[in-house]
């Protein structure tokens, strides 16, 4: 494959400067096939196109939202599409990680036997454990979630020129416990930045339990 350079080089020779084409600056759209009872075709994500329901033809579109979706376990929320996503299987705690620029939201579900209230204390004090010799304040606090206020343990941490804020949530249900870490790094004044604030709002807009 000729290199950008030799390329460039070659138009030059043949006296062939092509000016920049709009058509060519964007990535090519998502293919996706649309279903629609026994009939189906493909479409481009955030192109129109002509859907035909019942002998009529309607003028559609499909955008994607700026969220994804969780839902599992009875739990629900939405979080920004941009953070990526990852599950950690176990015999006694499975894990999902969403990890963001800013943010990461992390759910641990347990079995049975610990309460919630337990689960989140001893992970706050092994958090703080490894914060040791670092600046870690801690408070408890209230928010609401799921139509209701929680007991929310918060470690603020300084490590150098970083600092973040972690968020420990305990819950229970029907299969077990679930504790929920919300982690947002702070700006130069100790406050979230516009990312980590617009990840964490979403969320807990959104958060809601069966």
């Amino acid at each position: 494959m000729l290199s950008r350079l030799t390329t460039f080089a070659a138009g030059l020779a043949l006296g062939a400067l092509f000016l920049p084409r709009t058509d060519l600056e964007h990535e090519p759209p998502l293919r996706l096939a649309l279903q629609v009872g026994d009939s189906s075709q493909r479409v481009l994500l955030d192109r129109p196109f002509v859907l035909e329901l019942g002998g009529e033809r309607h003028d559609a579109r499909i955008t994607a939202l700026p969220e994804r979706r969780f839902e599992a376990h009875g739990v629900r929320f939405d979080y920004p599409a941009e953070m990526t996503y990852e599950f950690e299987p176990g015999r006694y705690i499975q894990v999902v990680t969403l990890e963001g620029p800013d943010s990461v939201f992390m759910l641990q579900f347990y079995g049975p036997g610990a309460t919630p209230a337990e689960l989140a204390q001893v992970l706050v004090d092994g958090t703080r454990e490894q914060y040791e010799g670092f600046e870690v304040e801690q408070e408890q606090l209230e928010l609401e979630l799921a139509g209701a206020e929680r007991e929310v343990h918060r470690l603020t941490v300084a490590m150098g020129e970083v600092a973040f804020r972690q968020d420990f949530v305990a819950f229970e249900l029907a299969e077990g416990p679930l504790v929920v870490l919300l982690q947002s790094n702070l700006d130069d004044d100790g406050e979230l930045g516009e990312r980590a604030a617009h990840a964490l709002a979403t969320f807990s807009d959104s958060f809601a339990l069966d």
